[in-house]
Formats: structure tokens, sequence, C-alpha cells
């Protein structure tokens, strides 16, 4: 299986697990979600988790900060562990490949505002929320779904970016 297709399933795995989460299946989420972070954990060397571990925790503490801020996590409290699940799978993706999976991340960027077009015109409601609390949580939601890919995405461009720079100034020194 090529690194894209594989890419491809432990995506829809972490989504499934998304949507198994909102549906109010929380065993099922956490269990999709763990299965998807170990999948991309078990690709990668010890030396590569060590060097992408930092990523990983500010990645994960900045999504954790926003579920608590907004209050999702009293509605859906598997979210705060999905978003170290998708944080790590996204960094442990991307951080040491030399294929990019581009038109499955340019994919999920659209699906991305999509979604969020659509939650201003149809918001959903959340238990004990009012209507502003409720789109703000849904956005998190999506964000915490979609944005972790196309931001690890960018992190691996702008690096490959900074190498060639890098090579052609010391070619150019020679």
């Amino acid at each position: 299986m090529k690194h894209e297709e594989k890419f491809c399933v432990e995506t829809g795995v972490l989504l499934l697990g998304y949507a198994y989460a909102v549906s109010g299946y929380h065993g099922a989420a956490l269990f999709c979600g763990g299965t998807a972070a170990l999948c991309a954990l078990a690709e990668c060397s010890p030396e590569h988790l060590f060097r992408v571990y930092p990523k990983i925790v500010i990645g994960a503490m900045v999504q954790i900060a926003a579920v608590y801020a907004c209050g999702l996590f009293g509605v859906l409290p598997e979210t705060a562990f999905l978003a170290l699940c998708n944080t790590s799978f996204a960094a442990l993706h991307f951080a040491g490949r030399r294929e990019l999976p581009e038109k499955t991340v340019y994919a999920m960027t659209g699906v991305m505002a999509l979604f969020l077009v659509l939650s201003f015109c149809f918001p959903m409601s959340f238990e004990g929320m009012d209507r502003a609390s409720s789109l703000f949580c849904e956005t998190v939601l999506i964000l915490q779904m979609f944005l972790p890919v196309p931001a690890a995405y960018a992190c691996a461009v702008l690096r490959r970016s900074r190498e060639l720079t890098e090579k052609q100034w010391s070619y150019n020194k020679i």
C-alpha cells in the first residue's frame, strides 16, 4: 500500500472517530482516534518521534485549550483525546516524508471550508447551549477535525523550501 493510500485510510478512520463522537458513541470514537494515531506511530522511528514530539504537544495543547474555552468538553469529552490523536497523526505523517499527499490535503482543506460555510447556514444545536455558543463550538469542532492536516502539510512544505534554499546557497558558495 502506498503512503497516500495509508494516509487516506487513516484519515477516514480518524474522521469516523469524530463522527462517532458527535453521534454519542464514545468508546468507538476513542477506539477510532487511537487506531489512527497508533497506525501513524507504527510507521515512524524513535528518532523521528523524538524530533516531532514538541510539535505534537504544542498543537494538541492549543486544540485542547480551544475545546475547554468554548465549552465543547462538557458536551463531547472525547474531543480532547481526538485532538491529541489528530495532531499526532498529522505531525507524524508529514514530518519525515519525501512524498506528500497533496491532492488529499487540498481536498480536506476544501471540505473544511465547505463545512464551515454550511455550519453558518445550518447550525447544530448542542444540548444546554445557546445559538452563539453552539455555533462557536461547531466551528471549533470543524477546525479541530480538519486543520491539523493542512497545518502539518504547510510546515512540511516550508521545511522543504528552506532545505532547498540552503542547498542553493551552499551550491552558490562553491
